[in-house]
């Protein structure tokens, strides 16, 4: 009797060993842990069990690690493309930017147009009458002669305004049409340059007060 225990105790060890070793490996894996059940002595059905037991943990582990490497190279496809796509909006809103600055030019371009034949316009309505007033004071004067004299004074305050006026008219001509005087150089008087613009915008001081710099 103590013959057959020791034969139903070796027995029970080689059904169970196997069996904890695989019960072990079930707990290692779902902690995360990477652990198989390894040789088993037995060529019985456990073993072969044991044996499919760590083949089948491998090819998931294979499959898992397969599944990482394609997570890992799709997210560097997807950053790949987000650059991508983060240069391109870039190289677009640098189009646009150069686009929306090329309209406002072509806009001030126009308005300067318009405005140059605008002032053109004006500056011959204005400048016919003042030839004609100039014209006509040459006149009377050399018919008073000596009797002007009184009013010399007047008379040419009359002509220094006239010239003053068409002086402004070339100037505002030359702001407005730039290009039909750019390329004439000459010195000039900064200082006075800078009182004929001053004197240019002074009367919008009537509408808004404001600094001249």
């Amino acid at each position: 009797m103590a013959l057959y225990a020791l034969i139903a105790i070796r027995g029970a060890e080689s059904i169970f060993r196997p069996l904890e070793r695989m019960s072990t490996v079930v707990r290692a894996s779902r902690s995360g842990k990477t652990q198989r059940v390894g040789h088993v002595d037995s060529r019985d059905e456990l073993a072969e069990l044991a044996h499919e037991f760590d083949a089948m943990l491998d090819r998931l582990e294979a499959h898992a690690a397969d599944v990482q490497r394609f997570a890992e190279e799709l997210e560097e496809k997807v950053d790949q493309r987000t650059s991508e796509l983060r240069q391109r909006n870039q190289e677009l809103q640098r189009t646009i930017d150069v686009l929306r600055e090329t309209r406002r030019q072509l806009v001030t371009s126009e308005k300067l147009a318009a405005l140059g034949e605008l002032t053109a316009g004006v500056a011959h309505e204005i400048n016919n009458p003042t030839q004609v007033m100039l014209g006509n004071l040459d006149i009377i004067t050399a018919d008073l002669g000596p009797a002007a004299a009184p009013v010399r004074k007047e008379i040419d305050l009359v002509v220094e305004q006239i010239y003053r006026i068409q002086a402004i008219i070339e100037k505002l001509l030359k702001y407005a049409r730039p290009g039909d005087y750019a390329g004439h150089l000459c010195d000039v008087d900064v200082n006075q340059v800078v009182k004929d613009t001053v004197s240019l915008v002074l009367h919008m001081r009537s509408k808004r007060d404001f600094e001249l710099k």
